[in-house]
């Protein structure tokens, strides 16, 4: 019989985990009259539009699983369940047995290693993963949900789509499925998507992102390895894509000296470039950084802003959290801008941010802001968005400024180390590069000039 009232085979829902807010979805259950099948999206709550297609389309696709059996159906009871929004989906009738039919559904699946390879990577980039649960709980060091979240990703646009994946549990997952893997994507093209929408294919992904892809499936296989659910690790001593790396460019002394002297037109895009190239501070640094974290020449830093976790505490390379704050001075040219950005801000509170949305006044800027305050800071020297490219500066570049010149000045490495809040002496010889700062006009008259003494005293002598 027909039911009386046809309900959206799924509805989606916000989450607060410990990791920040997700998307969730809820599946209708004819047979028991409720949505009570709940799944994680991966997808975290974030941006203008929050998002919502993308975890809209993970729900389709966890639909799809559940129908054809390949989801465990665990049960949660309606009251659990506490949506902020319900969100109405596809406007079809809904039927998901609970109970799997030997005609239509394989037999689902009891152990982990017979879990479907990319339904056991989904559900383990989640911030419900017993995985994020123990780093939490346990080693106290808490997976940010931005790095949960691109994972979730990853295997969403990387992995899901290879064919040699389709159909296999984890435990049939093979060092010949994984080279295969590797030289199909090889082969991948970047993508983005336009303005207008089209999507758009460029070069080939770079060894590094393919390995850092390779990474999340090794994280997740050696997780079930370490607890005895699967006898072997397919991963063990594979080799990884060949990476091409490039020198970060960063800006010389003459170029940052040409910035500073050069007439402030816009004071916060001005601000946010000193502030990375002068003090070292990252771009959630700067993000995060309030009107009460500024005092007496010296800056502060004890907050961090990113978009899956919002505001929290800084985090050096490596994910040790910093418990104690990380003074860094201010120069006096950084701070003469910084009055003129207090002057043009309507919130000068102490937990007020320093660098507010233009859109938003009082929130927090987006993370787009600092690659356009870039061009258009350096274009106003000189310097366009092709040079910026075929130099390889980016915004992180000037993290890599303040490294490189403050070893110029004649700091010692410790003092550098500590000021730039990195965590090795390996990591700092990374953010030197001496040939892109040194002045070789310059150096070369040092040198020459080295030598007049001694022949001045040469030929005093005959």
């Amino acid at each position: 019989m027909r039911p009386s009232k046809e309900h959206a085979p799924y509805s989606l829902y916000k989450k607060k985990t410990k990791s920040g807010i997700f998307w969730y979805v809820r599946f209708w259950d004819e047979e028991a009259g409720m949505y009570r099948i709940v799944r994680s999206t991966g997808i975290p709550v974030e941006g203008k539009r929050e998002r919502w297609r993308e975890a809209d389309n993970a729900a389709q696709a966890l639909l799809a699983e559940l129908r054809q059996g390949s989801i465990q159906p665990e049960i949660t009871h309606r009251d659990s369940v506490q949506p902020d929004k319900p969100t109405n989906a596809l406007p079809e009738p809904a039927f998901l047995p609970t109970e799997p039919t030997p005609k239509s559904q394989p037999l689902l699946q009891t152990t982990v290693a017979g879990t479907p390879f990319i339904r056991y990577l989904l559900e383990f980039w989640t911030p419900e993963s017993g995985y994020a649960k123990y780093k939490s709980g346990v080693k106290k060091r808490p997976l940010s949900g931005y790095y949960i979240s691109m994972n979730h990703d990853d295997v969403r646009r990387h992995v899901a789509p290879f064919p040699g994946f389709q159909g296999i549990a984890l435990g049939q997952v093979s060092r010949k499925h994984l080279k295969e893997w590797l030289i199909w994507m090889s082969a991948r093209k970047v993508q983005r998507k336009k303005k207008d929408g089209i999507i758009a294919e460029g070069d080939n992904l770079s060894g590094r992102r393919i390995n850092a892809v390779l990474q999340g499936m090794r994280i997740a296989v050696r997780w079930a390895v370490d607890n005895q659910e699967l006898a072997m690790d397919p991963f063990r001593k594979l080799d990884e894509t060949a990476e091409e790396s490039k020198e970060k460019g960063i800006l010389t002394p003459a170029e940052l000296l040409k910035l500073i002297a050069l007439q402030v037109s816009d004071p916060f895009s001005r601000l946010v470039v000193l502030l990375a190239a002068r003090c070292g501070m990252r771009r959630g640094e700067i993000r995060g950084l309030q009107w009460g974290d500024i005092k007496d020449g010296i800056i502060t830093i004890q907050h961090n802003y990113v978009n899956a976790d919002g505001l929290k505490s800084p985090q050096i390379k490596g994910g040790t959290v910093v418990k104690n704050i990380s003074p860094v001075p201010l120069p006096s040219d950084v701070e003469a801008v910084l009055e003129m950005v207090r002057r043009y801000s309507n919130h000068t509170e102490t937990m007020d941010f320093v660098i507010q949305s233009r859109i938003c006044q009082g929130t927090v800027v987006s993370a787009e802001y600092f690659r356009s305050a870039l061009a258009r800071e350096l274009r106003s020297i000189g310097i366009d968005e092709q040079s910026q490219k075929e130099r390889n500066i980016t915004f992180h570049s000037l993290r890599h400024n303040f490294v490189t010149l403050g070893r110029m000045s004649g700091l010692s490495d410790f003092e550098i180390q500590t000021l730039a809040r990195q965590k090795s002496t390996g990591i700092m010889e990374r953010y030197s590069h001496g040939k892109q700062a040194i002045d070789f006009e310059e150096a070369r008259r040092k040198l020459e000039a080295s030598l007049e003494p001694a022949q001045e005293k040469k030929t005093t002598n005959r």
